[in-house]
């Protein structure tokens, strides 16, 4: 039997994305993700083999999690601003004129967007949020992840996986991951 989720995870990792299992559940208000292994996003990778044993539902390090989970990847050697809501949108909206351009804009499971923008913006490390007015900043760090498609409620907008990694790490690859219909604006 296939597993979609699987084999996007193991064509992510192929891209140099370091990614692992989240666990989701919806609390009736919001979404809650939870690393679906024993040490978090600490355990992401790149390695082909690790990832394919990580999303083979079998449990991973004596860690259980469901048999649907999402994909979490951690956001080094790149910065997503992360906007939630009506509020993020537009402010999101206000300034792409003067930021550089995507090479991916992913809508979330609540509607928020995600703009990836290969390197980072700025100096160093930092997890800003609230940055501006329903707007996060996560910068090239190993400290944080976000969920990415095809998990549950995430698809892609514009651009591609293909696109980010070739702009950060110089990798061109044939594997596609999952890429999905958009509209030509960013809305949620």
């Amino acid at each position: 039997m296939t597993n979609p989720v699987r084999t996007a995870a193991v064509a992510l990792a192929k891209l140099g994305f370091k990614v692992f299992p989240v666990n989701a559940e919806y609390n009736g208000k919001k979404w809650i993700k939870r690393p679906g292994t024993k040490n978090g996003f600490k355990d992401a990778s790149t390695d082909i083999n690790g990832v394919y044993q990580m999303f083979s539902f079998s449990g991973f390090q004596g860690q259980q999690f469901r048999s649907d989970p999402w994909i979490g990847m951690v956001h080094n050697d790149m910065t997503i601003l992360d906007a939630d809501g009506a509020d993020g949108i537009e402010t999101l909206n206000g300034i792409l004129p003067i930021i550089p351009p995507a090479s991916l804009v992913v809508q979330t499971v609540s509607g928020g967007i995600h703009y990836y923008i290969p390197g980072t913006l700025g100096e160093g490390e930092s997890r800003d949020t609230r940055a501006l007015k329903g707007l996060d900043i996560l910068t090239g760090n190993e400290k944080g992840f976000v969920c990415v498609p095809p998990s549950y409620g995430y698809r892609i907008l514009e651009g591609s996986f293909e696109k980010l990694a070739e702009e950060i790490h110089g990798l061109g690859s044939e594997t596609e991951v999952s890429p999905g219909p958009g509209p030509d604006s960013l809305s949620g």
